[in-house]
């Protein structure tokens, strides 16, 4: 969450409508001329643009995620729609200038007759659209040039935090620090574009990719809330039961045998899967153990997500600029009701409301009602498997191959015992045998024999 002074927390939600303070810049020199003067701005100088050119209302800053499953691993890209008067171009032909340039925002609030400023983000202008003397910029924030692919200095082998600095670096941006568990590497090919990279990473350190400010920043999905969401202008609407991750899947390919392995922690129920289209194409254990690595991975990411419940809902609140993408949250109802979520649909109107969500599905493709206990077993297809640890008699779920082998070679064996290897008696027991029928230590009658000894005696 954006840090804004205490004073505005304190006070909040006093105002509901803030002015639009914005400027722009070009990343080369431009000439124009308005309200006939000709006008020479540098690239990197800022053109203010009077707060009167705006309107409050048509001016919002969006973002959503395009996934209904928890929210890990996934990069947003935020929009800015800046709807703007006629400032006094000498032509409308002139608005095309905006095209390529950069859109600094910020919030003015006043309070106690104090004005603050809280920074709403940089956007790149993609779009300009003019009618009846309003004009219309579609902007977007750095995430937006990531959907690229790849260039050859992020290609090949590197390490995550390699990989973290150059995505930033190929958009313009800082890189903020990561907090992985454990050493990762991946390989990157042709076909891979910046924000799979920047996904791959962040669902590695259990959160998801943002622009904020210049930073290129992973938000982990933490314990604690961000903030308690209270002031609703309609009733909040919230999901009777929460998703929560209760186990984590990681697939791998082994280049030795061609086939996918599987490696599983945690337990049934809503599972999140990683595999090698979430680049998990070299992960380097403690021992350099692939095998190791993989289960390394699946527990680490597992113990990351675990006991952290997130309830679907969506809401409107009085325009608030303290929120953002990804934040914490604790949804509380008309009754007093607490439900933690994570926000994955924002929208801040400069005047008017905020409205954010979460979306959430049970039945995303992460969920899986059929997972069995930790253990690992190479498959050949595209679905999951899950695969049991030892043997049971009410398990439905394959075993693993040493496990069977293990109580296999319990059992005798099925060949014809000899004096020099067991079968189905012991060696030692067929020499005994055989000893007992050639030294003539057994006689074998018939049953009316023995039936003449029992009359005799």
């Amino acid at each position: 969450m954006r840090t804004v002074e205490s004073q505005i927390t304190s006070v909040y939600p006093s105002q509901t409508n803030f002015v639009v303070e914005a400027s722009f810049t070009w990343d080369h020199g431009i000439t124009f001329e308005r309200n006939g003067e000709t006008v020479t701005l540098k690239a990197g100088q800022y053109l203010q643009v009077g707060r009167q050119s705006f309107r409050p209302g048509g001016t919002k800053i969006s973002a959503q995620t395009s996934s209904g499953s928890y929210p890990v691993g996934l990069s947003v890209c935020k929009c800015a729609t800046i709807e703007m008067y006629d400032i006094g171009w000498s032509t409308p032909d002139y608005w095309s200038l905006y095209e390529g340039a950069t859109a600094h925002l910020k919030a003015a609030i006043t309070i106690d007759g104090i004005e603050r400023m809280v920074d709403m983000g940089h956007f790149k202008v993609y779009e300009v659209e003019t009618v009846h003397e309003v004009t219309t910029l579609t902007c977007y924030d750095a995430m937006k040039a990531a959907d690229v692919l790849c260039p050859a200095a992020m290609q090949g082998e590197h390490s995550y935090p390699e990989l973290w600095q150059l995505a930033a670096q190929q958009l313009g941006l800082t890189a903020g620090t990561l907090d992985l568990q454990y050493n990762a590497l991946a390989t990157v090919d042709t076909q891979q574009t910046i924000r799979q990279v920047t996904e791959a990473i962040a669902l590695a350190c259990g959160g998801n990719a943002m622009v904020s400010g210049n930073a290129l920043l992973v938000r982990p999905i933490t314990s604690a809330a961000d903030v308690t969401l209270t002031q609703w202008i309609n009733p909040v609407e919230v999901a009777k039961t929460p998703v929560e991750v209760t186990g984590v899947r990681v697939k791998k390919t082994f280049a030795s045998d061609g086939k996918e392995h599987t490696y599983f922690s945690g337990f049934g129920g809503y599972v999140i899967e990683l595999n090698d289209d979430n680049l998990w194409l070299g992960i380097e254990g403690p021992a350099g153990s692939v095998t190791v690595a993989a289960e390394a991975v699946a527990e680490t990411a597992y113990e990351q997500l675990k006991n952290k419940p997130i309830y679907k809902f969506s809401g409107d609140l009085p325009a608030d600029p303290r929120l953002d993408i990804f934040d914490k949250v604790i949804v509380k109802d008309i009754n007093g009701r607490e439900y933690p979520s994570i926000i994955t649909d924002y929208t801040f109107a400069f005047s008017g409301k905020t409205s954010i969500g979460n979306s959430v599905e049970s039945s995303s493709s992460y969920n899986t009602s059929d997972s069995g206990p930790s253990g690992s077993s190479p498959s050949s297809g595209g679905g999951t498997i899950d695969v049991d640890s030892a043997l049971s008699d009410t398990s439905t779920n394959p075993v693993q191959n040493k496990v069977v082998k293990a109580a296999l070679d319990k059992k005798a064996g099925k060949d014809i015992a000899t004096a020099e290897a067991d079968g189905l008696m012991s060696a030692a027991d067929k020499t005994k045998l055989d000893a007992l029928a050639e030294g003539g230590g057994v006689t074998y009658m018939s049953a009316d024999e023995m039936q003449a000894i029992w009359d005799t005696n």
